[in-house]
């Protein structure tokens, strides 16, 4: 790490924040999961009386935890147990290199996890570069995170193996607000935050605007990146017991990507910290040094602008009944470019173009019937998303720059149609609570076509189809259809409104990953040809990955106290994982594996003294496939037995936050386990602890101000060495080398954050 001067001018925080006095109510409501009473001074609570396994994070806490840049919302669930996520930066500026893990699944939101804002999957989240931070933390209200079985009026999206994760607007307060924050640090990190809240006018409008840039240099090596944002909110009540809220959101970012290590390279201290892409070209420029130029930075970059927009209109036909409707629209365009090649003689660099976009609505009907509550709801989506990508030109590289040399790829990919019913009922027996829900999931995946590519020049995407002299031999493969039943039952039984004891069963969903598929099979199209198997029979071999879930767990709590442990248990039936054929010599995606996931978590909270706060997790899984798995040819990898890849079976996170007047501190420590970066546990990465701390000053009613803060984020403060990100997509790598990232070094950021 490099400390500039100018790294350490204001003295400021990651997530130190500010609190927004008189803007939001004592209690937190999200998803129809209610905290009681004042949560400010708690990171982390696990509510009582809740069948589903569900951490809930107030503002504060995401605040605290999800970084300077307060962009990633990943960051802010590292406290709970079995949650493991890294960033290639310590900014949470990087979009497409943070893995995230919950219970050793992968948390995707292109296939296992559900993420929602306002109970929406809003955003799509493709082609390493879309939609991975779109909206400023700044303008949620909180997040809350569901383990294990989801229930069926929560987790839309293409896949919730791995949870749901839920993220609460902060719609217009009451009262009118200016709010600034700035943010600098280490690697020339510049954030600025702005918001406008209007209050709430005489018609009962409330509206607010908001607007960020950030920016910083890279950790290591040459590049930097860049983000900036622009938000808007408004609610409505509207006559005859309806209120309406519009939401909207432009961000655009640009970055330069970190470049990945081998195994073998992980195993040098050397290469933790200098390695990355080339500052500058080699010469002389040609055949000769292109093997080593498609490793210059700049030939690895990506530049992408996302919109979306979402509204919740709410109607009460009755005292007790709410019909609700949430339509969504969302999209993203943008490139990235890569180096690829393994010699001088097919050293090329890619450019993959994309353009995505989703149109879709939950629709809801809840009725309180008695001491029961019943909800039938549908959710409906269109999504105009890759994977498999449309478009990929090859240049080559020259004396001028890059050199058009043809294209790679020339696909039309028709749309993806979700379809979720659902029902749901909600029974109370006194202190005994009963939950009962089954869903429908029905993906309708897209139908697929490749299209001949020779003589066509450097044009544009809809050119090139047009100028297209048709289909490509073999390139064809129809639409497919998957669904699935998914039951949900949980019980618990409320002992006080602090203490509960829960047992639910629920299955969860995933949609099995096609991209790949295409790509492996038209670079390797006359061997697959020759082998007797057609890219039909690949697409028709996806199935959709289903979990069976258990969680039986318990809440006990007191005066300033809590603890919450948990078992749990997941079989995972048709689990894509990345198989090598020898037929075709090659690697691809294969829904052939089975699996099982066991193990304990557990969470405390404690506030000893008035000024003092405490939260810690720990996480035990034993996440291991059923049996050895074999390829069509017959051909045997060794995985019974073995620990996913990149799922340690030890974690631990613990946390405080010591008030002193208007100071506070809070440290925060985070323990992985040894993991594996490839399913035989051969390249075993080590166990590793970071520490990373918090000072702030917080102070209302300061010269002209409301509120002034202070704060000052210390993160990995004892700059401990380590690996942090092991990229292995599917699970399984065999032939393919997996990609390492080490964590980044000791960073200082400041911030200063003003309201009036």
């Amino acid at each position: 790490m490099r400390l500039t001067g100018r790294a350490l001018i204001p003295l400021l925080l990651l997530g130190g924040g500010f609190a927004y006095a008189g803007d939001e109510p004592a209690g937190l409501t999200m998803e129809g999961l209610t905290v009681k009473g004042n949560r400010e001074a708690e990171l982390v609570d696990v509510p009582a009386g809740e069948p589903a396994t569900v951490s809930v994070m107030p503002r504060r806490t995401v605040e605290l935890l999800t970084g300077p840049a307060r962009t990633n919302p990943y960051r802010a669930l590292d406290l709970l147990p079995s949650v493991h996520s890294e960033q290639a930066d310590a900014f949470g500026l990087t979009v497409d290199q943070n893995p995230l893990r919950i219970r050793g699944q992968i948390g995707d939101t292109f296939t296992r996890l559900s993420r929602t804002v306002e109970g929406v999957p809003l955003g799509v989240n493709v082609g390493q570069g879309a939609m991975g931070n779109l909206i400023d933390l700044d303008n949620l209200a909180g997040l809350s995170l569901v383990r294990g079985a989801v229930p069926v009026d929560r987790g839309f999206g293409f896949g919730n193996t791995a949870g749901a994760l839920e993220q609460s607007l902060r719609w217009g307060s009451a009262l009118p607000w200016l709010t600034l924050l700035r943010s600098d640090g280490a690697e020339h990190f510049n954030r600025t935050f702005v918001r406008l809240d209007s209050g709430e006018l005489s018609t009962g409008t409330r509206l607010f605007a908001s607007a960020s840039r950030s920016s910083a240099d890279k950790w290591r090596g040459a590049g930097d990146g860049e983000r900036s944002n622009v938000s808007t909110g408004l609610s409505q009540p509207l006559p005859g017991n309806t209120s309406f809220s519009l939401f909207g959101v432009f961000n655009t970012f640009r970055q330069h990507v970190y470049r990945p290590l081998t195994y073998a390279q992980t195993q040098s201290d050397g290469f933790y910290r200098d390695y990355d892409y080339n500052g500058s070209l080699a010469t002389p420029i040609g055949t000769a040094t292109a093997l080593q130029n498609i490793n210059y930075y700049d030939y690895n970059r990506q530049r992408f602008n996302e919109y979306a927009i979402l509204s919740v209109i709410e109607f009460r036909p009755t005292s007790d009944s709410t019909l609700t409707f949430k339509p969504y629209y969302a999209g993203s365009e943008g490139y990235r470019y890569f180096g690829n090649g393994t010699s001088s003689n097919n050293a090329v660099v890619n450019r993959v173009d994309i353009t995505q976009a989703q149109l879709g609505f939950t629709a809801e009907y809840a009725l309180t019937l008695g001491p029961s509550r019943v909800k039938v709801g549908y959710w409906y989506q269109d999504a105009d998303t890759m994977p498999p990508p449309t478009s990929q030109k090859s240049y080559n590289i020259a004396a001028n720059g890059l050199a058009f040399k043809g294209w790679g790829l020339l696909t039309k990919v028709e749309d993806r149609i979700f379809h979720e019913p659902y029902l749901a009922v909600s029974n109370r027996f006194g202190k005994l609570r009963l939950d009962a829900g089954v869903k429908y999931v029905r993906i309708e995946l897209p139908e697929v076509t490749g299209y001949q590519t020779t003589g066509l020049g450097d044009i544009s995407y809809d050119d090139a189809l047009a100028a297209s002299s048709g289909p490509a031999a073999g390139l064809h493969a129809a639409g497919s259809t998957q669904d699935a039943w998914l039951p949900n039952v949980g019980v618990s039984y409320e002992f006080d409104d602090r203490t509960s004891i829960r047992l639910t069963y629920g299955r969860n969903y995933a949609e099995g990953w096609l991209g790949p598929l295409y790509s492996t099979f038209k670079s390797n199209q006359s061997a697959f040809t020759a082998a007797g198997i057609s890219l039909q029979d690949l697409w028709d071999g996806v199935k959709l990955e289903l979990s069976d879930n258990v969680d039986l767990g318990a809440r006990f709590g007191g005066d300033g106290w809590y603890v919450a442990p948990t078992l749990f248990y997941g079989a995972f039936h048709d689990k894509q994982v990345l198989a090598y054929d020898p037929r075709v010599n090659a690697s691809y995606y294969q829904s052939s594996a089975a699996a099982q996931s066991m193990g304990a978590e557990l969470e405390v909270g404690l506030t000893p003294l008035p000024w003092l706060t405490f939260f810690g997790s720990a996480s035990y899984n034993r996440f291991r496939f059923d049996d050895d798995l074999r390829t069509a040819a017959g051909s045997t990898v060794q995985s019974a037995g073995k620990q996913v890849a990149d799922a340690p079976e030890w974690l631990g996170k613990a946390g405080l936050t010591a008030r002193l007047a208007d100071f506070s501190v809070t440290p925060v420590v985070r323990y992985i386990g040894e993991r594996y970066g490839d399913i035989e546990n051969k390249e075993a990465i080590a166990a590793y602890e970071v520490v990373d701390l918090t000072l702030e000053y917080r102070r209302r009613k300061v010269w002209e101000f409301d509120e002034l803060t202070v704060s000052l984020n210390l993160l990995n403060l004892f700059d401990k060495r380590y690996i942090g990100i092991i990229k292995n997509d599917q699970d399984i790598s065999e032939s393919l080398a997996t990609s390492y990232y080490p964590g980044a070094p000791f960073t200082v950021v400041g911030s200063v954050g003003i309201k009036f």
